[in-house]
């Protein structure tokens, strides 16, 4: 069932020949606590398939919350541990709900799509300091950018975050050390404010 779920996505509500009341049937299936422990486990350990894109759309419910800590330092795809950083620094998880136009000239008929997004908050709480311990030893550059990207909205939350900046400056990826040269830079400005 929990690789069924990985696959589709979440595509039941797109397929006409489904009424809604079939579609919330399936959607039903998946907030069960069994569902949950496979899909975490194959969130864990598939390396294949659309996982991250999977991932954010079973975060839209609280059933997964308590498992972001465990797939932020345990799954094989990195995708998968930059979103469970991301969702676990922000505090909620966020997703695409549709698109809008947005008219940038309107008598020219210029415009363009923006994704509308919805969020809710998470459900368990994690250490911040901790967590960042681990995505600094993390051997994906992409889950430590993520971390870095992500705390340059919350970097205000924490007081200490230049302890772990050096380390940061020193990675082997160039993309890592200008997001934490960045975010140096930002707290060396808030201090003289």
């Amino acid at each position: 069932m929990a690789a069924f779920g990985i696959e589709l996505c979440g595509r039941w509500h797109e397929w006409s020949r489904w009424s809604p009341e079939q579609a919330a049937c399936i959607e039903g299936l998946f907030v069960q606590s069994a569902v949950h422990e496979q899909l975490v486990v194959q969130f864990a350990v598939r390396r294949s398939g659309p996982l991250p894109t999977a991932l954010r759309y079973f975060l839209r419910k609280p059933g997964l919350d308590t498992a972001l800590p465990i797939l932020a330092r345990t799954a094989q795809v990195a995708g998968v541990c930059a979103i469970a950083v991301l969702v676990l620094l922000r505090g909620h998880a966020r997703w695409q709900t549709g698109t809008r136009r947005q008219w940038l000239n309107k008598p020219h008929g210029i415009s363009r799509t923006i994704p509308v997004l919805a969020q809710r908050d998470i459900e368990v709480s994690v250490d911040r300091h901790e967590l960042i311990s681990t995505v600094l030893c993390d051997k994906s550059a992409i889950v430590r950018q993520t971390a870095l990207v992500t705390l340059t909205s919350c970097a205000t939350d924490l007081p200490d975050l230049a302890t772990f900046l050096p380390a940061f400056q020193q990675d082997d990826n160039p993309s890592v050390r200008r997001w934490a040269g960045y975010l140096l830079q930002q707290q060396e400005m808030m201090k003289t404010h």
